[in-house]
């Protein structure tokens, strides 16, 4: 979600970190910071200044900072797009800076600039090296060796409507060696750490990802495809992929060759208010892993009836009825399937290949996505391992506004396999393991703070 302030100057774009949660702002950088703080102060701190507006009472800065003057400007504090501030009462922060003093500690610097791939690092579990993991294996084999000491009894609670947990009758045995050193190696593994980020956020509401590009055969359908089977493949939610490219989309004829309900067949079925999740289950195709799809028509004649409002109406009704929908977006950012595209995502992930052409176009694509205010998440496809002529650093420099950024490398031969309906991620490649459960996880960090979760 990001808010907007009606000025039309020169904006940044910024993430405010208020008492509760965290919002991406774009505020003026030429407005003094006192001018902006009553519209923060409602958004995030939830209060109404008032007759307080002339008094200050909440302040705006880096954390670990003293607040930045209400009379300054952001411009002149040196803010740029990607900084992280920190809303908070003044009071707070007046007590922050004391036991900063008392403490003797010095003052943490200001870190204006948090590129994509850091962010995405931040939002992302720790990878553990191979020396801690043998540590940790080596402490499994030290309590192995280890009496146990007694379990202690819990007193029965008299007031939980005489429930018995079953592992109150349970008698407990001590893992063997071998089962201790096994949990603590997957515990330890990065691909797991990984699984159990995108597998722990309970939705309370749809989730809705756009895989966009302004350009051709960067590898849309393939990021969809890859991220729906391994959503499908890992959460309990319902996972739907649907060909939002009006023009010969491949996302149906890759994983669901033989399904015959298209885009616009659906249109009729989900005018029924009686529409159940069984009876739209049996109108769409099956893919890797139990990913549900919705393919586009091929015929031309049909394909040129779906519009802007058509495909909108299917996503629409997709939402009140799965948990997660993803899009696979046809080629630029003007056609009516991806405006429609835009109308209803949560996230977009923009795919660029790892040609300079290419990611030069994906760049200026991304500052006119920006406008749409949907967070975006950067995919940088079909990366060689040795030869790249992409500065990858300066490419998210050009796009500071972006969420996350991960690199998928080349495998031609596991792309070729998907693209004929033929995948499954027990014989995947390394790479692709690792990048996309890694897109995933960044996706599924940002769902509470989307208002999706429980």
């Amino acid at each position: 979600m990001k808010e907007q302030f009606e000025i039309s100057v020169d904006t940044v774009l910024v993430a405010v970190q208020g008492p509760d949660r965290r919002l991406n702002v774009e505020v003026p950088t030429e407005s003094p910071v006192g001018d902006l703080l009553p519209e923060l102060v409602r958004v995030l701190g939830g209060q109404d200044l008032g007759e307080d507006v002339d008094r200050p009472t909440w302040g705006l800065g880096y954390a670990g900072s003293a607040p930045f003057p209400a009379e300054t400007t952001l411009a002149q504090q040196g803010v740029i797009d990607g900084a992280l501030l920190t809303l908070q009462p003044l009071t707070v922060w007046r007590q922050q800076l004391e036991a900063a003093l008392l403490d003797g500690a010095p003052r943490a610097a200001p870190a204006p600039y948090v590129g994509p791939r850091a962010r995405t690092r931040s939002l992302l579990p720790q990878e553990v090296t191979i020396s801690t993991r043998l540590q940790s294996a080596a402490r499994a084999v030290i309590e192995a060796q280890t009496p146990a000491a007694a379990a202690e009894q819990e007193p029965a609670d008299e007031d939980a409507s005489r429930r018995v947990a079953p592992q109150r009758l349970t008698i407990q045995h001590r893992p063997s060696l071998a089962q201790r050193l096994r949990i603590s190696w997957r515990d330890t593994d990065y691909l797991n750490r990984l699984e159990r980020v995108v597998q722990a956020p309970l939705l309370r509401r749809c989730v809705t990802i756009a895989v966009m590009s302004p350009k051709g055969g960067v590898g849309k359908t393939t990021t969809t495809a890859l991220l729906g089977a391994l959503f499908a493949l890992l959460r309990r939610d319902r996972i739907v992929a649907v060909d939002t490219n009006p023009d010969f989309g491949s996302l149906g004829r890759s994983l669901a060759p033989a399904h015959q309900v298209f885009v616009d067949d659906l249109l009729e079925v989900l005018d029924d208010p009686q529409l159940t999740v069984t009876a739209l289950d049996a109108n769409l195709g099956r893919g890797a892993h139990g990913l549900m799809v919705l393919p586009s028509p091929v015929d031309p004649i049909r394909m040129a009836r779906l519009h802007e409002d058509a495909y909108e109406k299917v996503v629409r009704r997709l939402q009140d009825l799965v948990g997660v929908v993803l899009m696979d977006c046809g080629t630029g950012l003007h056609e009516p399937t991806s405006k429609a595209a835009l109308k209803t995502a949560d996230q977009v992930v923009l795919v660029t290949d790892a040609e300079p052409a290419t990611a030069s176009i994906v760049a200026e694509a991304a500052a006119l996505l920006r406008q749409e205010g949907v967070p975006l998440y950067l995919l940088v496809n079909k990366m060689p391992s040795a030869g790249s002529r992409l500065d990858v650093g300066a490419l998210e420099a050009y796009i500071p506004q972006a969420r996350g950024l991960v690199v998928l490398p080349s495998n031609q031969r596991a792309a070729s396999q998907l693209a004929t309906g033929i995948f499954d991620w027990r014989d995947a490649p390394a790479g692709w393991k690792r990048a996309i459960r890694e897109v995933a996880a960044a996706l599924v960090a940002d769902w509470p703070e989307l208002g999706a979760t429980i």
